[in-house]
């Protein structure tokens, strides 16, 4: 059973084009020679950059340190320090997130995906007693955390149109523009909708998968660059209370997705983060193909897929 220092936590995970040409098969193998794009520079010349640059199409590098955005004309000899990303002094993101819009509409602009998140801590509610615990190797170990804490979170985004000096945010200044874990009406309650990662689709919309506690990945589009969102819907792609990865790959515009997909039983034992899995999607996340687990706990069913389990709070 993993710790959390293992592989199973992926929300750290950077996606490398050439691990992934590696595993899965055909024409997506065959994309390692493909012809480089305007502004686009080989694997080889950029593999030893600092993990958290992003390339613009200006041939500057962006970085965001702490949510304030920085930027380097010298390839990352010097920074040079902007304003802040996000609106709010609060709220995280996951790392390596931030893409540039290709769109001509939209084309330059920098998304920033992040969530707010709202934890309580109370005297008379001792976090220590509370979590998931198993015995790993002789010793007792706290596997879990979320959920068995009061918590609940929502995602928005943030862009810029000038390279990351000013930024504006889907949320407007009285807080209206999250994206919500919001079903059924309302029947089910609020549930988490966290550590967003978005993509930019081949008809130029936005998509964003999020993390939640219903037992599959949800998502949500925009129309107009991140500006407004889409009511949030569930997917049909089983997943833990997990972050994913995902990435639109060069030349394409296919879709890689890495995440834990989990059944509601694995979910029940322990296993949120039991197996580690990847798939390619040709047609914008309708469908996903070439299903293929990178790696999973002992006691952990290999499966090609997992159906997602009724809309329920897990």
């Amino acid at each position: 059973m993993n710790t959390g220092h293992e592989t199973m936590h992926i929300n750290r995970l950077i996606i490398s084009l050439s691990l992934i040409w590696a595993i899965l098969p055909g024409p997506l193998a065959a994309q390692a020679d493909h012809q480089l794009l305007p502004g686009e520079l080989p694997y080889e010349e950029v593999k030893d950059e600092c993990q958290e640059a992003l390339r613009l199409q200006s041939g500057k590098l962006f970085r965001e340190v702490e949510k304030i955005a920085e930027t380097s004309s010298d390839d990352g000899k010097t920074w040079q320090t902007h304003g802040p990303i996000s609106p709010f002094t609060l709220g995280g993101k996951l790392d390596h997130v931030a893409i540039q819009l290709q769109s001509p509409k939209y084309k330059g602009r920098i998304v920033v995906p992040l969530y707010l998140g709202m934890y309580g801590k109370h005297p008379d509610y001792d976090y220590k007693e509370q979590g998931g615990y198993a015995i790993y190797r002789g010793e007792v170990i706290r596997l879990q955390t979320h959920t068995h804490h009061p918590e609940m979170s929502g995602s928005f985004v943030c862009y810029s149109d000038d390279d990351g000096k000013t930024w504006q945010s889907c949320v407007t200044h009285n807080g209206r523009g999250f994206m919500v874990g919001y079903f059924k009406d309302g029947h089910m309650g609020h549930m988490t909708c966290e550590e967003p990662v978005v993509v930019e689709l081949k008809d130029g919309r936005l998509m964003c998968y999020m993390r939640s506690t219903c037992g599959r990945i949800i998502k949500s589009y925009s129309e107009d660059g991140g500006e407004h969102w889409m009511k949030v819907q569930p997917t049909d792609i089983a997943m833990s209370n997990s972050p994913c990865a995902m990435k639109s790959l060069p030349g394409t515009g296919d879709l890689v997705l890495v995440w834990n997909m989990m059944s509601a039983d694995e979910i029940c034992k322990g296993y949120r983060r039991g197996r580690l899995c990847i798939a390619i999607s040709k047609d914008d996340g309708d469908t996903w193909e070439n299903v293929r687990t990178l790696d999973q706990n002992p006691g952990v069913e290999t499966k090609n897929w997992v159906e997602p389990p009724p809309l329920q709070a897990m």
